[in-house]
């Protein structure tokens, strides 16, 4: 999962950071938010290592829908405290992740408006299909 920082139409978005998240333990409990915490973000950018302290956080939740059921529309409380699941099956069905919120970003943009960061997720799965927010 990437997050960028969405620019001007003259300037390219800057990468702000990645994280990498397991989703095999969704396949074990078909409807469970088995995905429900903060994730540090991660940038190997030397020059972006040197200029800011902390890349941010990203707060996930994500659960695995079997084919033809209807997903549940309550959502857990956040928490941190998760299960540790493996898993070496195929399952059919839906991944369904809601983005909780972007924290603490390095302020990348600077102009007229002011300084702010405007953050988007990329989603990349396995097979090299990517969703953005």
């Amino acid at each position: 999962m990437e997050i960028w920082d969405k620019d001007s139409f003259i300037n390219p978005d800057d990468f702000l950071g990645l994280t990498e998240i397991d989703l095999k333990p969704l396949l074990l409990a078909p409807n469970d938010f088995k995905i429900n915490k903060n994730f540090k973000l991660l940038n190997s950018n030397p020059e972006f290592q040197l200029k800011y302290k902390s890349f941010g956080e990203i707060y996930v939740q994500a659960r695995f829908v079997p084919l033809g059921k209807e997903p549940d529309t309550n959502y857990p409380q956040l928490t941190e405290k998760l299960e540790e699941v493996i898993l070496a099956s195929t399952y059919e069905g839906e991944i369904r992740i809601r983005i909780i919120h972007v924290d603490n970003v390095p302020i990348t943009d600077s102009g007229v408006e002011g300084s702010s960061s405007d953050p988007y997720v990329v989603i990349q799965f396995p097979d090299k299909k990517e969703k953005q927010t």
